[in-house]
């Protein structure tokens, strides 16, 4: 399964930690003390409630950034500080590897001991080593840089933790660190039907006809494609962006069997990417104005004369559209795409004959 489809059901996944090292990177802190993180992913744009699925969240894993700031809130510390890099946690990774009965981190950290002193944590997941991936880069810095692919099927979702857990202090025993993650990435979906004879999706398809949609391509030249590049602050929650120009095409192999396909007995509204398959498209959030979304069509016709000799016909169609369209993270975007199909309508009357009169007098008579 695709990392960008590690959402299942609702549920909470406590995630106990017992580490696989007892390094300690800051001193005075208490061995009964070790670190525990809860972690979930919070409801999407539609209101399905997802998660980390327990199995790929012990195969992918989440990474973990932490900054011990001793007495200092994070936002002073923040203020001193102008080239952050963690110094308690630097992109560590949590997995577990008996398929999440038991989860393990190394180093394993602690709590302070001494009174009011904090820790702040953030975190990403999937998680990502420093330049190793050909998607997603984990920066020590606290960016995680993305390249998205020109095959959508290398797309992969990207989360992150908006409600930072600021300025920590050692509490109970059983205290632990809870985080929820959100979509950082706006999520692109098409559906199909036909306007057959009238104006809204519906309609009647005629017998012996087929609508095939060959491909969907959207985006296009510059200035009205997808951003190619991009880094995201885990703490400053903002993208900075590289400009692209990029376009994406889906073609019947990104589709769900036969659903690019209407006929006389469906013209139903189909969804035509796969739930949980691998061809949803992944963008960086950015606002494009006249954004092109060409479709490519076939409509044949099997039939045959009174004379009883076939009457085919078969005419592929391009087409474009323009939208604007804001995409904003943790969104699904949902283009449904309808083709508007006329019959064509053979009137005929047969017209009077226009009469002319002229004399012929054969032999002509004189006076």
């Amino acid at each position: 399964m695709k990392l960008k489809n590690l959402f299942g059901m609702a549920a909470m996944a406590a995630l106990v930690l017992s580490g696989c090292s007892s390094d300690e990177v800051v001193e005075n802190f208490s061995p009964e003390n070790a670190i525990e993180f809860g972690t979930y992913v919070g409801r999407d744009a539609q209101g399905r409630a997802s998660v980390f699925e327990t199995a790929d969240m012990a195969t992918a894993g989440f990474g973990v950034y932490a900054f011990y700031t001793g007495q200092q809130t994070w936002e002073e510390y923040k203020a001193e500080n102008n080239q952050l890099a963690a110094n308690f946690m630097n992109n560590t990774k949590v997995t577990s590897a008996d398929g999440g009965k038991t989860w393990t981190y190394s180093p394993l950290k602690y709590w302070p001991n001494n009174a009011n002193d904090k820790v702040s944590f953030f975190a990403y997941a999937p998680y990502s080593k420093n330049e190793t991936s050909d998607n997603v880069t984990a920066n020590s810095n606290g960016t995680i840089g993305l390249i998205v692919q020109n095959d959508v099927t290398q797309h992969e979702d990207l989360t992150a933790v908006l409600d930072h857990q600021i300025d920590q202090t050692k509490g109970k025993l059983d205290q632990v660190v809870k985080f929820e993650f959100t979509h950082i990435l706006s999520r692109i979906e098409f559906t199909l039907q036909a306007a057959a004879d009238q104006v809204d999706a519906g309609g009647n398809i005629n017998e012996g006809t087929t609508i095939t949609l060959n491909k969907i391509t959207i985006g296009g030249e510059k200035p009205v494609g997808f951003y190619e590049k991009g880094e995201y602050s885990i703490w400053g929650k903002e993208w900075t962006y590289v400009n692209g120009n990029q376009a994406f095409t889906l073609t019947s192999a990104n589709f769900v069997p036969n659903s690019n396909v209407l006929t006389s007995t469906d013209n139903d509204r189909k969804e035509l990417i796969e739930e949980d398959g691998d061809d949803y498209i992944m963008v960086i959030p950015q606002k494009i104005a006249q954004l092109p979304i060409t479709v490519e069509y076939t409509v044949e016709t099997v039939g045959e004369n009174a004379a009883g000799d076939p009457d085919n016909s078969t005419i592929t169609n391009v087409m474009t559209n323009y939208v604007d369209v804001d995409f904003v993270a943790n969104t699904i975007y949902k283009f449904h795409i309808v083709l508007g199909m006329s019959t064509v309508e053979l009137s005929a009357e047969v017209k009077n004959w226009d009469t002319k009169e002229i004399e012929v007098d054969l032999p002509e008579n004189v006076q």
